[in-house]
């Protein structure tokens, strides 16, 4: 109070004069890490996808098979 007055008693009101960058490039940072997170999960789950339809494919030739055997048996 002494080297500053009465004024150094109140607090400023209103929003800083100046954005921190620290904070920004932080957030920056990780969306980017979340962004190929995301990328990287939707890559491993197009591949799941496709191994799945071609698995369940083969299942039902196989089965489409049998089944044709067993009807030519009787």
């Amino acid at each position: 109070m002494d080297t500053k007055g009465v004024d150094a008693l109140f607090t400023r009101r209103g929003r800083a004069k100046h954005m921190t960058t620290n904070n920004n490039k932080q957030a920056e940072k990780t969306e980017l890490s979340e962004l190929e997170r995301l990328r990287a999960e939707n890559r491993a789950l197009r591949v799941e996808n496709e191994y799945l339809k071609k698995l369940d494919a083969l299942v039902q030739k196989r089965g489409h098979r049998k089944k044709n055997i067993k009807s030519s048996k009787n």
